[in-house]
């Protein structure tokens, strides 16, 4: 579903997740097959105007009503973040940058993607809660 300009055409997504969930539907993967879309979906780049998730993934998300997609969506952005470095003095600021990013966002969809919306606020608040863990971490190696 990626023209050539790299933006994704909404439509040809739009039957692709249709096409994938009915042949999962018939071989009773259903669950796991929506989980592994949400995370194929959570790797698209932002849109032409910079804004991510691109609107033909929040509105895939918001048609498909499927709590396994967001899930699937919220892992993908998760394990995307990669492996992050700090000093052992750091706590969790990096992870208090990801939550205001993912508020952000969800600010910016609350009326036009309320779905996406919430699956951004889901992503800020287990951010909120590694940055608490990641400052409970620097604590203790501060009292060594």
């Amino acid at each position: 579903g990626t023209e050539e300009d790299g933006q994704i055409d909404g439509a040809a997504l739009m039957a692709w997740v249709n096409a994938v969930r009915a042949g999962a539907a018939v071989a009773r993967r259903s669950a796991i097959v929506d989980q592994q879309i949400g995370t194929i979906l959570s790797a698209a780049k932002p849109d032409g105007n910079g804004e991510w998730p691109p609107k033909a993934v929040r509105d895939t998300i918001e048609r498909t009503k499927s709590r396994e997609i967001e899930r699937g969506f919220e892992l993908g952005v998760r394990n995307g973040r990669g492996v992050t470095t700090r000093g052992p003095l750091d706590g969790g600021e990096l992870e208090r940058g990801e939550k205001r990013r993912f508020e952000d966002l969800a600010k910016r969809y609350a009326i036009t993607a309320p779905r996406t919306a919430a699956v951004l606020r889901a992503i800020a608040k287990s951010y909120s809660i590694d940055g608490v863990y990641m400052d409970q971490i620097s604590d203790s190696v501060g009292r060594v």
